[in-house]
């Protein structure tokens, strides 16, 4: 009496048609929009929560303007998201002085450790030393950099903005 072979060998598991992975694929994507929805996206340890991640633009609204002779970059953060202090610079194609950047909150960071982020909204003094209208008539513009987090446990990569006051 022969015995029955039920197992798969390495040999049909290499003969088995590429398309029909493709198929279960697709399947387990439908299944998985129907059950968390398609609007958001579950993350971590939220059993029954769904968590929409923002846009990075969206999370961390950045915009200038010019107050008496100095520049203000303002940023209007969402509920759920922040932004690292240490990971702001601002370069400019004039003349500009120590920016004035006001004491965030201490935070431990999964990803950097002890850092200090802000919450809610940031406003940054760029104090401007050279005249708008100098010899290159140039429109004074800012070259942003700043990078943020959702407190779900996403981080944006570095951001590069440029702004004009």
């Amino acid at each position: 009496m022969s015995k029955a072979n039920f197992g798969v060998s390495l040999q049909q598991i290499c003969r088995f048609p590429y398309w029909m992975f493709f198929f279960a694929c697709i399947s387990v994507q439908s299944i998985a929009a129907s059950e968390f929805g398609s609007g958001g996206v579950r993350l971590g340890n939220l059993p029954s929560a769904q968590v929409e991640i923002l846009p990075v633009d969206e999370a961390f609204r950045l915009t200038a303007t010019e107050v008496d002779g100095n520049a203000v970059l303002y940023w209007q953060i969402q509920p759920g998201y922040y932004l690292y202090r240490n990971k702001l610079n601002v370069d400019a194609n004039k003349a500009i002085g120590e920016l004035a950047i006001p004491k965030g909150i201490e935070k431990t960071d999964e990803y950097f450790g002890e850092v200090e982020v802000y919450f809610d909204e940031l406003e940054v003094i760029v104090p401007i030393n050279a005249r708008l209208t100098d010899e290159t008539d140039a429109t004074l513009e800012f070259k942003v950099t700043y990078q943020g987090c959702a407190e779900a446990g996403i981080c944006y990569p570095p951001q590069i903005v440029v702004i004009n006051p």
